[in-house]
């Protein structure tokens, strides 16, 4: 892997940079994969907001998707 990712949020249908990024290494190989961003508070609250949103406005009707898993 030549080149390394560098990782960013995905906040309300836009990627956002995020800061302070650490590395993430394989377990295994101890080689490094990406960069990864920490959120801020304002990040977090951004995604929680748009989660919410987003529950709120499924339509009634959607199927309840646990109902149709096999078990």
């Amino acid at each position: 892997m030549s080149d390394i990712l560098q990782l960013q949020h995905y906040i309300n249908g836009h990627f956002v940079a995020g800061h302070d990024y650490h590395a993430v290494h394989n377990p295994a190989k101890g080689t490094l994969l990406a960069y990864s961003p920490q959120a801020s508070a304002a990040e977090v609250a951004e995604a929680m907001a748009a989660a919410r949103a987003a529950q709120r406005a499924r339509p009634s009707s959607a199927p309840d998707f646990c109902a149709v898993l096999p078990r």
